[in-house]
């Protein structure tokens, strides 16, 4: 992280509105959930992930993008139904497979997991362990894309 006070980041878009505070998780490489994570338990169990051995349940996950099959959908979706999924997703490059999970999640569970994008530069202002609270506005309105800000 930069030094000095932490600022807000601006969210370059609004992918799935809702609120979550929680400690911040930035991973340094892409994930793939299928084969990725332990969906019981919501550790990272690849073995050439930087980061094996973290868990992913209640973070505000970062991640610079997705890596995997088709069937990282049905992983993430595992994991949010045992309690193991994230708080909230912040992605630096967007992709369909986190969006489908985390929309079939609150259709049938009426729970939110905000879910935004960020430019991939502001992702080095945050430190893993930091508290941090997402906030991702309407996402029908195009011009109204919320705030990710450190809680202090």
């Amino acid at each position: 992280m930069i030094s000095g006070s932490p600022k807000p980041l601006p969210l370059v878009r609004s992918i799935i509105a809702g609120d979550a505070t929680a400690p911040v998780l930035v991973l340094e490489e892409n994930l793939s959930f299928w084969g990725g994570i332990e969906p019981g338990s919501g550790l990272i169990i690849d073995s050439h992930h930087p980061q094996q051995g973290q868990c992913i349940a209640g973070q505000l996950l970062v991640i610079p993008g997705i890596k995997g099959s088709t069937a990282g959908p049905g992983a993430l979706l595992e994991c949010l139904f045992a309690g193991q999924g994230p708080a909230g997703l912040i992605i630096c490059q967007l992709d369909i497979s986190p969006l489908i999970a985390i929309s079939v999640f609150e259709a049938l569970c009426a729970q939110s997991v905000p879910m935004a994008e960020i430019h991939p530069d502001s992702s080095q202002l945050m430190c893993t362990g930091e508290l941090w609270h997402l906030h991702v506005q309407d996402t029908d309105n195009l011009n109204s894309a919320g705030v990710c800000s450190p809680v202090c």
